[in-house]
């Protein structure tokens, strides 16, 4: 197993401390151990893999701090390091990069990448990431790393993916992270940054979702333009919000008392005309019992022309047989009227 390339035990259920006897292979070049229950500290010894190009420890209960001696990993930082250019990778390995999850095949010989999230890891980040100047992806989200952002960020000219959050992270962002041209993707959410986020380069370019949920963060693109905005904001933004709310229900009360004026008027309107004014009022009355001796007698006749039908002979009805379609079915059923006729003599 010295000279294996690749390890990858990801998505088992393997648990305990991850074995020292890695650092022994030292031809690995991807170890992926992701979605797994190892728990412990990262062993030192991973920093002997020279050749390790992917490096996934995601998802998994591993505690501590990360390894001060990540800088030994030599195809990572040494910026000479040429790429592999036989494909001897015909098989696919899991990776996430900018929030994506994709499995890499012949594409994997051109990329470097650690993905340390998901875990209980503490600490500082630690400079020697920092040298790892061919690293491309650098996910160390959701852990509990304090500590700020190490200015020596800059170094990592190929970086392209790098998610810090959901962790404890203080102090100012760094200007020289606007220096890495390369940066697609910037996740700084759910942290304690503080201060105004670098407007120069493309650091501004990034929508809000990666700066989010820092409370003392502020500038372009968040809506707080100082520090001092975030109260303020939210008070006017209360205040806007009960003023609206309060005249949307004056809106309401006038409206409905509106109404209940115009209606009242107008039925007062009528009362005083008729009251006041003979020939209307013996019109009004006059139309009134006419509509209701039309309506009277219409009921009357379809009450009578209902008594008639129910008091009908079945002889009569047998005449004129009505069929009866059964829905769902292929047949037609008669009414026997004759059979009920005799029975019922």
């Amino acid at each position: 197993m010295t000279y294996l390339d690749v390890l990858d035990l990801s998505r088992n259920k393997l648990a305990g401390r991850i074995p020292s006897w890695i650092g022994r292979m030292v031809e690995l070049k991807v170890l992926n151990l992701q979605f797994n229950s190892f728990y412990g500290e990262i062993p030192v010894s991973i920093c002997k893999l020279g050749y390790l190009r992917v490096l996934n420890l995601a998802h998994n209960n591993l505690s501590g701090s990360i390894p001060l001696c990540f800088d030994n990993l030599t195809t990572m930082s040494d910026p000479k390091y040429p790429v592999q250019t036989n494909n001897s990778y015909w098989f696919g390995v899991e990776v996430q990069m900018k929030s994506i999850t994709q499995v890499y095949t012949s594409a994997l010989r051109y990329l470097f990448s650690i993905d340390l999230s998901n875990n209980k890891l503490n600490g500082d980040i630690p400079t020697g990431l920092t040298r790892l100047c061919n690293l491309e992806n650098l996910n160390l989200s959701q852990n509990d790393l304090e500590g700020g952002i190490p200015p020596e960020i800059a170094d990592m000219k190929r970086l392209e993916s790098f998610d810090l959050s959901i962790n404890q992270l203080s102090g100012p962002i760094p200007r020289s992270l606007s220096e890495l041209d390369s940066l697609g993707y910037l996740n700084l959410s759910f942290n304690q940054l503080s201060g105004p986020i670098p407007s120069i380069a493309h650091l501004s370019t990034f929508t809000n979702e990666s700066y989010i949920r820092n409370d003392a963060l502020y500038g372009p693109p968040l809506s707080k333009n100082c520090s001092g905005d975030h109260g303020q904001s939210e008070d006017i933004h209360n205040q806007h919000g009960d003023d609206s709310a309060g005249k949307d229900e004056s809106y309401d009360r006038w409206l409905y008392a509106g109404i209940a004026q115009g209606f009242a008027t107008g039925f007062l309107g009528v009362c005083c005309s008729l009251y006041f004014k003979h020939s209307w009022r013996q019109s009004f009355f006059l139309w009134s019992d006419k509509i209701i001796t039309q309506l009277l007698v219409r009921v009357e006749i379809k009450l009578q022309k209902l008594t008639r039908k129910c008091k009908m002979n079945p002889n009569q009805l047998q005449k004129e047989p009505r069929p009866w379609a059964v829905t769902g079915h292929t047949m037609n059923l008669l009414v026997p009227w004759t059979l009920s006729g005799q029975e019922s003599s």
